[in-house]
């Protein structure tokens, strides 16, 4: 998304009830002209934390936060700018305009939408799931968390097909490392990366699937764990598996734990420990920090070994 024009962003902000969108996230009370409630920001015991519906701010007297409601959901939700100003519009029923850009990153998204659904369902309900289901029995993935975390299960084959007849094409499937063109067979067919693994799809804060893990299950050739390459729409170092499920519960705790791999993340979560995120594999960079320290003062690293 390019700029988008003042005239425009401020006639969000005048159709958008202040008060009422912060008390989505805070139990807010009157208080004189504004309102009155706990920070979200940081703990604390005493309320500091105000909020102005008339002026269109809010401001905490404790941790020195402040701005309008663009500020506060991409404080509170950790989602980005352009995102806010979409969800946000969408509610007001402003038109925003699209850029070439966010038009691409929306139908990618949803091809990887598309792809994860699939996923779910070979996982639960086809046989060709049979081999995903015994390893997360061995692994001990209750079927709450896998719904929870949207597990799902490639075959060897078949499944770029099924999306390909769903009007996917090839060249998304291409640019989002779902398949590549094949070297053999039928001209344009289309060789799957993920064969035989159980799936880990992962989002980004507002919810889309922005790329693939896939955990090898049989005697598939090529690595234990396989991942989504660089896309449009995926940079491995800048964003942390699980953190869309885990950032409230990080968020209460002031704390969060990041660990190495998509099953410690998965195998904490079940076990009790909600305020857990992983790095998608061992190099912890100082975007993904970042990330944490959107929800969290303290970040705890658990890392194997």
């Amino acid at each position: 998304m390019g700029a988008i024009p003042d005239a425009i962003l401020d006639e969000i902000k005048r159709r958008t009830d202040l008060a009422a969108v912060i008390g989505e996230h805070v139990a807010l009370k009157r208080s004189g002209r504004g309102f009155l409630g706990l920070c979200p920001f940081h703990q604390e015991k005493s309320p500091s934390f105000h909020v102005d519906p008339e002026r269109g701010f809010f401001h905490c007297f404790g941790c020195n936060a402040g701005g309008n409601v663009f500020t506060f959901l991409m404080r509170v939700t950790g989602v980005t700018f352009p995102e806010v100003v979409r969800t946000l519009a969408a509610k007001a029923n402003v038109v925003v305009p699209e850029s070439r850009s966010s038009g691409v990153h929306d139908r990618l998204a949803e091809v990887n939408s598309l792809a994860a659904q699939l996923f779910q369902i070979i996982l639960r309900e086809s046989r060709l799931g049979a081999r995903g289901r015994e390893y997360m029995e061995r692994r001990g993935i209750d079927s709450e968390t896998a719904m929870r975390f949207q597990l799902g299960f490639a075959p060897v084959e078949g499944w770029v097909e099924k999306l390909i007849k769903r009007e996917v094409s090839p060249a998304d499937l291409k640019t989002l490392g779902l398949a590549s063109p094949s070297n053999y067979g039928r001209g344009g067919s289309m060789y799957p990366l993920f064969r035989d693994r159980l799936m880990f799809p992962i989002h980004d804060l507002s919810g889309r699937v922005i790329g693939f893990g896939g955990r090898a299950v049989g005697d598939v050739k090529g690595p234990k764990y396989l991942n989504s390459p660089e896309t449009p729409l995926y940079r491995k170092g800048h964003h942390l598996y699980g953190l869309d499920v885990a950032r409230d519960a990080i968020r209460a705790d002031g704390r969060i734990i990041l660990v190495e791999g998509y099953l410690d993340a998965i195998a904490l979560s079940q076990a009790g420990i909600a305020n857990v995120a992983a790095v998608l594999g061992t190099a912890l960079t100082v975007d993904q920090l970042k990330l944490g320290r959107r929800f969290a003062e303290d970040i705890v690293i658990c890392f194997d070994g």
